[in-house]
């Protein structure tokens, strides 16, 4: 942590002018700058409440710093209301905190290929994002649906994934090692289900990536999760292929469901306005 010490030191002297206000966007308040208003982001509390499924240096990072870094700066800002509440009742800081969303891609909806359908799952290969039930899942659906469907996963990988690469390799899928933007892009253009049984995330940007593109989403019960898709999506719970099997199932072939989600999903986001968020962000900054 020798480099890290020093990142922390005050770097006020190689600055041009003196800042009015200071973001730091990710978790820790470094470099630091003397004067100005601070505000920081934390995103999510994993390396509190899931420390099993955090890289271990990442881990002794982030539980040394977040809460160093939140006594020193002003306002606090987070992703979602459900880690506002977490933030709140876990590091019980005495600053404001502000939830400023993500922001949703503009809607444009793409078109499932017809010849080779798939289902879609998009994120780094780390415990959290649950893959293993994913594929236990897929291999639940009656014979005929894998058939018709492919499995792509796209991400590249991450920590702890020993387990979920073994699983992978029995079951039959495309992996789509560190997608480009433009690929995952397509993948989304073309995707006929996308699904994230994550047991915990702090908003959950695939779902609605795949949202905008007029996807059908499956995501677990994380409270966050449901907050970020409310009822354009499916939930189950994260422990159980079975009942994620069945939303599969259900929404691969039963157009009145799919309908029914879709009529809530402009709605949805537009919660997430580019405009808006970020005005809340200058706001916080400048008063």
């Amino acid at each position: 942590m020798g480099l890290f010490r020093i990142w922390q030191s005050p770097v006020d002297r190689f600055l041009p002018y003196k800042p009015d206000a200071v973001w730091y966007p990710d978790f820790v308040a470094a470099p630091w700058i003397r004067g100005g208003k601070k505000v920081l982001t934390v995103h999510d509390l994993t390396f509190i409440h899931d420390v099993e499924v955090v890289e271990r240096k990442n881990l002794r990072y982030l539980r040394r710093f977040v809460p160093q870094s939140i006594s020193r700066v002003d306002v606090l800002t987070t992703v979602s209301e459900t880690v506002k509440k977490d933030i709140a009742a876990s590091l019980k800081p005495n600053i404001p905190i502000s939830v400023i969303y993500p922001v949703a891609p503009a809607e444009k909806a793409g078109t499932p290929d017809i010849r080779n359908p798939y289902i879609l799952f998009v994120g780094t290969l780390q415990p959290r994002k649950n893959i293993k039930t994913l594929l236990k899942a897929y291999m639940l659906l009656p014979a005929k649906l894998r058939t018709a469907y492919r499995l792509i996963l796209a991400g590249r990988r991450g920590w702890n994934d020993a387990e979920t690469m073994e699983l992978m390799q029995k079951t039959p899928l495309t992996w789509v090692d560190g997608p480009t933007t433009p690929e995952l892009n397509k993948l989304y253009d073309h995707a006929s289900l996308f699904v994230l049984p994550s047991t915990r995330e702090g908003f959950g940007i695939p779902p609605i990536e795949s949202l905008a593109r007029h996807v059908p989403v499956i995501t677990s019960e994380d409270p966050a999760l449901i907050e970020a898709t409310g009822k354009a999506a499916l939930h189950v719970p994260a422990d159980s292929p079975q009942k994620l099997a069945d939303a599969m199932q259900q929404l691969l072939t039963d157009s009145t469901l799919r309908n029914s989600l879709a009529a809530h999903r402009s709605a949805q986001l537009k919660k997430f306005d580019a405009a808006h968020s970020a005005q809340l962000l200058i706001d916080l900054l400048v008063k």
